[in-house]
């Protein structure tokens, strides 16, 4: 598949166009990064509201072209947010994450 990536202001002002390119499977975008770049670098809030907001207009770019909707979601209230704007396919927590938090859970457990 196919997928550009939208992880700026520059992409997200074009999305329509981009969105409209043959050969596309679907937009990727990677939250982290788009928030950094709409914040001009104060910050990264996956959620937030103007993270939030552009992501909804990446979503609406990719049904009204009939494109796959994806993001790093990373956690469980990231999948359950994007997953509400009409993301279909997203990545979860990295590996590193995964066994970071299976031993903090192991450690827990055994205190």
């Amino acid at each position: 598949m196919a997928f550009a990536m939208i992880e700026t202001q520059e992409a997200l002002d074009v999305v329509d166009q981009i969105a409209a390119i043959p050969g596309l499977d679907g937009l990727f975008v990677g939250p982290s990064d788009l928030s950094i770049a709409l914040s001009k670098g104060a910050g990264i809030d996956r959620l937030g509201a103007h993270t939030l907001t552009a992501m909804e207009k990446v979503a609406a770019a990719c049904k009204k072209n009939g494109l796959v909707a994806g993001a790093f979601a990373g956690t469980a209230d990231g999948i359950k947010a994007y997953h509400k704007l009409g993301y279909r396919f997203m990545a979860g927590p990295t590996d590193s994450d995964l066994l970071r938090g299976g031993a903090a859970a192991f450690q827990a457990s055994v205190k």
